[in-house]
């Protein structure tokens, strides 16, 4: 976990984030405060890359 102390909601915002996903607190977390966001149809695709342009956003 990224973000020891922080508790975070167990049901996943996304369709396509399992409840077991490896990486899913830290999904949720960063969706939660509008740092990352999921696309128009309600699914994350967490297994896809990061592009550039995505990256420049995040900082």
């Amino acid at each position: 976990m990224f973000f020891p102390g922080i508790i975070t909601e167990t049901k996943s915002n996304f369709k396509d984030v399992p409840e077991d996903f490896w990486a899913k607190e830290e999904i949720e977390f960063l969706s939660s405060k509008g740092v990352i966001k999921g696309y128009h149809d309600g699914t994350f695709k967490p297994n896809n890359g990061v592009t550039r342009a995505q990256f420049a956003v995040f900082l």
